[in-house]
Formats: C-alpha cells, structure tokens, sequence
C-alpha cells in the first residue's frame, strides 16, 4: 500500500520535484507521520513540500540565539587581538590536526573570540547554563562526525591522528553543516544570510579553540 501511494505522489509531482532523491524524501515524509493530501475535493493541491519543511522548522534552537545576538552587534566594534600565548596555542592545534588550509578562515574569525565569550557570560550570569548546552552540542557532532569519517579513511598502520589529520578538513567541513543546518531549521532564526555565515564562522571558530572539535595537541 505504501508503495503505491508512494508511486502515485511521484507521478503527480515528477514535473515539480527533481527525480533525484525523490524517493528518499517522499519515505522521510511518511516515516515522520507527515500528514499529506495530493488534492483536496475542490481539486486544489496542496504544497506539500512546503508544508514538510514547515513541519522542520517548528523546534527553537540555543545556537539561533546567539547567532541573532552575534549578528546584531557585529558592527558594534570591541574586536580584541588575541594575545601572544593564544595566538601561539591555536597554531599549535591547527597544525597538530593538520588544518593548515583552514588557518586563514580561523585567523579571520579568532579575533571575534571575545564577543561571542561575552555573550556567554552574559547568559550564565542570568542563571542559564545556554553556554554548556551549546558547547556540549558542538562536541556531540563532532563526535560523530569523527566516528562515521574515520573509518572510511584509515589505512593500515595508522593511529587515530594519523587518521584525522587525513580527514581534518572534511570533518571540520562537516561538523559545520552540521551546526548550519540546526540553525537553518530552527524555528527562531531572524537573521539574513550573510549574516548567518559571519555568525557561524564566528561560533565554530571558537569551539575550535576551545577544543570541542578538533584534538587538542598532546
């Protein structure tokens, strides 16, 4: 039964929808309890696919938080260099991960370290524990970045940082998507997307730093 209405969805939105993936996403919509109606009485479709994504985006993310507070004070100013020991213990972990061709997007981002630790602060000292939240978040996606990626490029005689230094930039990449697309479906995000991607740059950044991705060096 699931699969004939499967095939008569496909039939009716095939000149809308790109074939790729189709299928994956109609099963996604039917595994969720996703109510759809092809047409109603009248003979008006629905648009189900924006009623899908409506259905995504319905939970309220801490990340969106501080991405609209970062993104509004960003013209704001109150950027501080880095002092010298830091500079120092974050090249020290780009290249122990080898990450050197990320160096210039963490060098642009690092100086922004002090505005989102604020914003941190900030939150703890109304009692909330936003920060932790956050930081543990990160690190659980990275944990499972690294768990799925380092499989599939061991080779043998490696040791686990042999490994992740092959695949530092896709999982540094990934975790990003990662943290881009919890936000992107969060039902509080009210920022445009320029302005996303600063932020981002920003938060991911300073999770780098603070070694909840990446290794720290021994």
């Amino acid at each position: 039964m699931l699969n004939k209405r499967l095939a008569i969805i496909q039939t009716q939105f095939s000149k809308h929808i790109p074939d790729t993936g189709i299928m994956l996403m109609l099963v996604a919509m039917f595994s969720c309890n996703f109510v759809m109606t092809v047409q109603n009485h009248s003979g008006v479709g629905h648009n189900i696919i924006g009623d899908y994504y409506d259905q995504l985006a319905k939970h309220p993310s801490l990340l969106s938080d501080v991405i609209n507070v970062l993104s509004s004070s960003m013209d704001e100013g109150a950027i501080e260099p880095l002092d010298q020991l830091d500079e120092i213990v974050i090249s020290e972990k780009i290249a122990y991960n080898n990450l050197e061709s990320f160096k210039e997007y963490i060098d642009d981002f690092k100086i922004f370290q002090g505005k989102i630790d604020m914003i941190y602060t900030v939150a703890e000292s109304n009692g909330s524990n936003k920060k932790s939240l956050i930081l543990r978040s990160i690190r659980e996606k990275y944990l499972k970045v690294k768990a799925e990626l380092l499989p599939k490029h061991q080779m043998e005689g490696d040791t686990a940082i042999d490994t992740l230094r092959r695949c530092a930039g896709e999982i540094f990449l990934k975790v990003q998507e990662k943290i881009r697309n919890q936000i992107i479906t969060s039902n509080n995000i009210a920022v445009p997307q320029e302005a996303l991607d600063l932020a981002l740059g920003i938060v991911i950044v300073d999770a780098f730093i603070r070694c909840k991705i990446m290794e720290a060096p021994l």
